[in-house]
Parts: C-alpha cells; structure tokens; sequence
C-alpha cells in the first residue's frame, strides 16, 4: 500500500497539507498509541489533523471500517466532512452516500470503509467490529459516548505476508526470541523449524495467548477537542495536558498532544490579524484567555469555590509549622464528617481544628485523611473509620453524619432479625461501632463559612509557610478524591439557557456535602480531656436526642 503522503502528493496536495510545520499534528498523525488526542487553542489545526489521520487509517489499513462522529451532525456535515473531502480525491471513493453517512474507498486503495455521522443511532454500531473511530469536537460529547465507541473496537485485519497468506505467532519460545512465526498452514517455525503444534486459534486452559495468534494491524480510538475545565472526563483519562491546577495524570495507554492558538499562528495556520483581536477580546478574561489561546484546561466559569487554589490550600502530609516545630499539638482537636451513598461514593473526612497563633484569633482546619468509597456496605465503611482512627495521631472529638441518615426507613432483609424493623442510615453505623451525630443542614450557610474559609486573610500567616495573607483551610495533599471534587464543583446551568442557577450541580458533591454540613455544625477547636470512663459529651446529646415523630431515639 501507498503512504498516505504519496498519494497527496500524487494530486498535487502536499504542499498545502504539509503536517511538518506543526509538530504537534506530525506526532498525532503518526501515534502508535491506541487511544490519542489533539486538543488545544483556537487556529492550531485540530479538525484537519483529525481528517488526514482518518484518511491514514482508510488507506493504510486494507478492507478497514471506521466511524468518524461529532455531537452535532449538521456541524459535522457543514465542517468535518468538508475538510475530508477536500483532502481526499472524488478518483478515490468506490461508494459515497451523504445521507447515510457512508463511504467505501476503491479497490486499489484498500476498498475501506467509513460510517459517518452524529452518535444518534449508535445502537447501529453494536453489532459491528470496528478498526478505529474518530470524533471532531470531543470535549461535546459525554464520557459514555467514548465508552461505547472504544467497546467497539475489535475488528481484526489481517497483516498479510508479501504471497498473500495470513501471519501467526505460535506458541513456544523461538531461538530467535519471542514467539513461533509461521504462515497458514506451515508446520515448522518459519524462523527456527522448530516443529508446531496443530494449527489451533483458541486459548489453552490457563494460557496468556492463543495456540496460533493472528497477526493484525492496531485498532485505534482518536479524537480532537478545545480544552474545558479540568473535571472534564478527557482531562481525567489523557495524560499531559495543560491544567489550571498542573498537567493530567491520565491512564495507560492514552496520550494527547496539545498545542495553542500562538502555535497555530507560527504554522502559518491563522490571518495576522487574529490573534490580536482575540487577545483584545479577552484581555480582561484571564480564565478565557488560558483557554482559547493557551489551550489550557481550565474552569472558566461557574465554580463554586472561585477561591480555591492548590499553591495556598494544599500542604504536604509531613508538613511542619514554618518555624520548624510539629503542625500540630496533643490538644488539637480532630472530627470526621460522613457523607453516606450507596451507589454514589461514600465519602469521609477528617479534620483537625486548632486556634491560629499568629494573633488573628480565628481557627485553622486540616483536612488531614480521607476515605472514599462506592457500592460498599456500612460494615465495610465502619472498618474503614477504624482503621483511619488507628493511625491519625489526634485523639477523635466527635463523627458527624447528614442528618437525613438519621431518619427511619425499612431497611431489614428477608430473613435476618430485622426484617421487619424499622431503622435508619445511622443506626446501621451505630451497630457497627461508629456512634454520629446529624450534622446541621444550611447549605447556604456552609457555602458562605466555606468560602470564608477558603479566602485569603490578609492578616493571618500561613501555618506552613510563613506567609502573610492565608486561608484558614488546608488539605493535605494525600486527600486526592477531595481535591478533585473541589476543583470541579460547579453551579448547575439554567435549561436552555447559558446561566447558572443558585444550586450547584449534581454529581463530584460527596465531600462536599459532607464538609458544608460539618462546617455548618460550627464544632469547636478544643474540648478539655475527660476521664476515660465518661461518656463524651457529645454522645451523652445524641442519646437524648429527640427527632420529629419520636419520643425517644434508643442506641
């Protein structure tokens, strides 16, 4: 087969699509990972790229089949598959059918196949074994869409020897290192004549690979996207993009390349005159400027907490007061703050609180531990707490849990003691060892005393760092679940409407909710030691605690 490069250059499109002069696109264009993506600034060429990669893997690949998608199939239609058309010859196609979104490629191009369109009717994929897909404008689509699409990538080409026959690694060790290679039909490696076992292509019991393993060419999932905010799912699976809070971690076998609108323009990709006017646009929008010129991951609009920032809220976990004695003291007093959910994670915190020394005569709070964990049972939670309490070096002053928990629904199952008894959220943690109390419920309220919190004080110094003009609230840097709620809690968007309500969003609230009522709870920084044989105070409360429509609340 041809390179794609070859056959531009064939109709006379080379000098126009010449990858080279970004090497961002190059890298893109030619990543042997199996999942890549392009994202970046206005003007750096992402849709072209996206195209010419397209056109790699329809040629490249013989008898391929693709689908190329973009949220919004008018968009596609009106953008996308111009760009591609442009780039590949009316001489090359065998079939094109714009209104089923299809296309086949001839014969000697590889007779390829594309499915075209928006994710509608992606149910019309189930059933197809796909050798890639690619989306224009990813950061539109939601997580599953991705999902689904990477669920289908199974199509198996053959890498055909230069006769034409299939190739194998078979089982066994070469002399020549690695696995057996041989062709249909050969009963002898090709490389060491070692003698081969029947050709066979399922697993052996307790096998890593097949008896006879075909030999195919990669299957690929590629996409290009402008940047959103960093609790954006792109941000989270693809590693090395630029962040508001640092680059992305990722996952294995992801990677993305980044470019900005100034790369864009060194390419030669963008008018003179456009790039001024976009910085006029946004000189006063720092956070619109990092993201459609920089190309950086960014929350640029409806954050609750604005006031969140890593390089003051954040402490390591062995961090020690800036003039070198312990962070904390015997006396400092320690919480835990439960957020219960049964599909949604559960989410525990907790936190010491001290009165700062520096003379601003308010408190500090540590968000020092964290457990977070989905579809457990309480039992499993409760183990959980005991474990955290074992280790942390403070002595637990009091857990407090929503006080929803709190109220009594059927809870018992078929054919244990309970089954027919009434009892809550709460009492299941009681009966494992963990005694809350209901925290108070004014999310307004916390939101406030959060933020407060959260916002540098100009006449407090910095437990830490010594620095003048810090927050009262610190995480240390271990609570990674908590970090990245915080940093993607968003106010929830008015329907059709580009607003936000006074409401924040569901979804990424676990700690959250659990920290708002807490703080609500205003619990105090210090409670003198008691003897070890007098109940707590705050237990003493709760087993007097009368709840609407009880008389008394027995433990």
């Amino acid at each position: 087969m041809r390179s794609l490069g070859v056959t531009l250059s064939e109709v006379g499109e080379q000098p126009r699509w010449d990858w080279t002069r970004l090497d961002q696109q190059q890298q893109f264009l030619t990543s042997q990972s199996k999942f890549t993506m392009f994202s970046g600034g206005f003007g750096c060429g992402k849709t072209s790229v996206l195209c010419a990669r397209v056109l790699a893997l329809l040629m490249l690949i013989p008898n391929n089949l693709g689908f190329l998608g973009r949220m919004d199939g008018k968009s596609l239609r009106a953008s996308t598959m111009q760009v591609l058309f442009d780039m590949l010859p009316s001489s090359y196609l065998s079939k094109r059918n714009d209104q089923q979104g299809f296309l086949q490629l001839t014969a000697e191009y590889g007779g390829s196949k594309l499915i075209y369109g928006d994710f509608k009717d992606l149910r019309d994929l189930k059933n197809l074994p796909l050798g890639f897909f690619a989306i224009d404008q990813a950061e539109e689509c939601p997580k599953e869409i991705w999902e689904f699409l990477a669920g289908r990538l199974r199509r198996k080409v053959p890498v055909l020897a230069d006769n034409g026959h299939r190739q194998y690694h078979v089982v066994g060790t070469c002399t020549t290192g690695g696995r057996h290679y041989a062709l249909h039909n050969d009963t002898q490696c090709r490389r060491c004549s070692a003698p081969l076992p029947a050709f066979n292509e399922t697993f052996a019991p307790g096998a890593d690979c097949q008896t006879w393993e075909l030999i195919v060419y990669n299957n690929y999932g590629v996409a290009v996207c402008n940047p959103e905010g960093p609790s954006h799912w792109i941000f989270q699976m693809f590693p090395g993009l630029p962040g508001q809070h640092g680059t992305s971690e990722g996952r294995p076998g992801y990677e993305a390349f980044h470019a900005t609108a100034y790369d864009g323009l060194h390419a030669g990709f963008l008018p003179g005159h456009y790039l001024p006017d976009l910085e006029a646009l946004y000189q006063d929008n720092p956070l619109m400027w990092d993201r459609y010129l920089l190309g950086k991951w960014v929350e640029a609009e409806g954050v609750v907490y604005p006031q969140w920032q890593r390089g003051i809220h954040i402490i390591t976990s062995d961090a020690k007061r800036w003039d070198g004695e312990p962070l904390f003291t015997p006396e400092t007093a320690l919480y835990e703050y439960i957020d219960h959910g049964f599909t949604a994670p559960t989410a525990i915190g907790w936190v010491a609180i001290q009165k700062c020394e520096c003379g601003c005569e308010r408190l500090n709070y540590y968000l020092i531990d964290e457990h977070y964990e989905k579809e457990k049972v309480i039992s499993f939670h409760a183990a959980s707490i005991r474990m955290h309490r074992e280790r942390l070096p403070l002595k637990l002053l009091g857990t407090y849990l929503d006080s929803q928990a709190f109220s009594k629904i059927l809870m018992g199952q078929t054919g244990t003691p309970r089954e027919n008894e009434l009892y809550s959220v709460a009492d299941e943690f009681m009966d494992h060892g963990i005694y809350p109390v209901p925290n108070q419920k004014d999310w307004k309220a916390g939101h406030n005393r959060i933020g407060e919190l959260l916002t540098p004080d100009p006449d407090h110094v910095h437990p830490v760092t010594g620095a003048k003009g810090a927050p009262h609230f610190l995480v240390m840097q271990h609570c990674t679940n908590f970090i990245y709620e915080i940093e993607s809690y968003k106010w929830k968007k008015v329907r059709n409407q580009l607003v936000m309500s006074d409401e924040p969003a569901d979804g990424n609230d676990n700690h959250m909710d659990g920290l708002n009522g807490f703080i609500t709870s205003r619990p105090t920084e210090y409670t003198p030691p008691r003897k070890e044989d007098e109940q707590p105070t705050w237990l003493v409360e709760l087993d007097n605690l009368v709840l609407p429509g009880q008389t008394h609340m027995a433990l």
